[in-house]
């Protein structure tokens, strides 16, 4: 991965950061050639990457070796459970944000802003049905059952959501 913008000098400090993936022959061919280019001409870096070489040389000249036949078992006896179930709600799949409570402003939410809400609604619906009002009122009514319908409208997103991951999860 380039982790060195071309536009920027190359460095001792990048040319350590970009070794790894040049040894992996990762780099894109422009990056790799600015670190081959560097090393070229810089005494430590070309040390350092030789002396690289060298380690990956020598591990992968190592036999390989199989490991024991209870590993597994070993290796699962020595997970904390506890912690693992602890953490439980972190490996949970996380609901959407617009989803999250918190996505809609405070106000919005609040019990007086909703109440507030549905009573202007019901007496501009009132006055509407005895036309006592403009039609622009009708915007009113929407206006008042807003805060409401959206609260409802989230609530309603979230069951249908959190089924659908049950349902999956069951699956």
């Amino acid at each position: 991965m380039d982790k060195m913008n071309d536009a920027k000098p190359w460095t001792c400090e990048t040319t350590r950061a970009n070794m790894q993936d040049y040894l992996d022959e990762t780099l894109l061919g422009p990056v790799a050639t600015r670190l081959f280019l560097h090393v070229r001409d810089c005494d430590a870096c070309c040390k350092e990457l030789d002396e690289q070489k060298a380690m990956f040389g020598m591990l992968n000249a190592m036999p390989a070796i199989e490991p024991p036949a209870d590993f597994d078992e070993k290796i699962l006896a020595s997970v904390p459970y506890a912690a693992y179930r602890e953490m439980a709600e972190l490996r949970a799949p996380r609901m959407p944000v617009i989803l999250e409570e918190e996505s809609l402003p405070d106000f919005v939410r609040s019990g007086a802003t909703r109440a507030a809400g549905l009573v202007l609604a019901a007496a501009t619906a009132a006055a509407l049905a005895m036309s006592r009002v403009p039609d622009i009122a009708v915007a009113a009514v929407g206006l008042g059952l807003l805060p409401e319908a959206l609260v409802r409208v989230q609530q309603l997103s979230r069951r249908i959501y959190v089924g659908a991951v049950q349902r999956n999860d069951h699956a």
